[in-house]
């Protein structure tokens, strides 16, 4: 299966970055009106800040699916080839009679 959790989190890294630089650099304050008068605020940098912070969220979420994948498939791979402890034999074979007692 296609995974495009790594290549969408590294694209928010990447323009929450520039958009944060951009508008730190290039780009002048604008007044937003609040009832107490106006603040100055450049957009662009809490908005960049935004998305790189998401950014970086994506990313460890992503990490985190790619490595708990991974280590599943390892301790199958491992049950299968009987080079699994007794406790994690056990474990995989009730897993095993608690899915053919379902199919029935």
């Amino acid at each position: 299966m296609i995974d495009i959790a790594k290549p969408l989190a590294i694209l928010f890294l990447l323009l929450g970055a520039l958009l944060f630089f951009y508008g730190m650099f290039f780009t002048q304050f604008v007044e937003f009106p609040i009832p107490g008068g106006k603040v100055p605020l450049k957009l662009n940098q809490p908005v960049g800040l935004f998305m790189f912070l998401f950014g970086v969220v994506a990313w460890f979420f992503s990490r985190y699916v790619y490595l708990k994948t991974f280590e599943d498939g390892y301790n199958q791979r491992r049950v299968e080839l009987g080079l699994a402890d007794d406790e994690e034999r056990d474990d995989e074979e009730s897993k095993v009679e608690d899915s053919s007692d379902e199919s029935k």
